[in-house]
């Protein structure tokens, strides 16, 4: 329990929510909203926005790859994606060597991926159930980041940023990062969407292994809001269990 509130505290009083969300009804939870649960009661959701340069940050944060491993491992094991006998130094050296090779992707979808479980039903479920809270609860905040497209962000890395996507789509949704900031009465530093949107080219292109929104806030400096927005996004899909 104590590595857990280790990682939690990476995420600890950085989004201060003034709105108490209602007392979730009784009723039926939908699939997305039981692929949500699972995360919730495996204190996992928040892996799903941990990329390279956070599973790196040992420096700042002691053992962390290690309690990430664990916490990893512990919610496959749970779920029946991995049996007993795997062990956390074997979703360690996983994660490394995927990053070494310049994978850009969260660490639960490369410790996923590598047993066979659909990370994209989990990644789906974020945005759809983080969508549906949003509009019930209608927080300020909340519908902000939705309006935004933060929780997309926050799990599109690389192969999603280029795809199919036109210089306009990218530059739209680098648009709406800087919109996201400006509400909340943030500097965008000169940036517009164009700008933002070929640095973020520029890292991808150097093999960052991080999300559109963690490179877009690292480039305007405000790498620790990225904490903030991704404590927005957990604290609307909190309740879900």
């Amino acid at each position: 329990m104590k590595k857990r509130k280790m990682l939690s505290f990476i995420l600890m009083g950085l989004f201060l929510l003034q709105s108490a969300l209602p007392v979730a009804a009784s009723e039926p939870l939908t699939e997305e909203e039981s692929l949500i649960a699972e995360l919730n009661q495996g204190d996992t959701l928040e892996l799903l926005f941990f990329g390279k340069t956070i599973w790196n940050d040992e420096e700042k944060y002691e053992d962390l790859k290690d309690i990430i491993s664990e916490m990893l491992l512990e919610f496959l094991i749970n779920t029946g994606a991995a049996d007993e006998e795997t062990q956390s130094e074997e979703i360690k050296d996983l994660i490394e060597y995927a990053y070494e090779i310049g994978i850009s992707e969260d660490v639960f979808s490369i410790a996923a991926d590598s047993v066979g479980v659909d990370y994209q039903s989990y990644q789906d479920a974020v945005q759809k159930v983080f969508r549906s809270q949003a509009l019930k609860n209608l927080d300020e905040e909340f519908l902000l980041l939705e309006a935004g497209g933060i929780p997309e962000l926050t799990l599109m890395y690389k192969d999603e940023w280029y795809g199919e996507r036109t210089d306009d789509s990218r530059i739209a949704l680098a648009s709406s990062i800087l919109e996201v900031l400006e509400g909340m009465g943030q500097e965008t530093k000169g940036y517009n969407g164009n700008t933002l949107a070929q640095a973020i080219n520029d890292r991808y292109d150097e093999d960052a292994g991080d999300s559109v929104l963690y490179l877009a806030l690292d480039i305007l400096q405000e790498e620790d809001y990225y904490y903030t927005m991704i404590s927005g996004v957990m604290a609307c899909l909190g309740d879900i269990e």
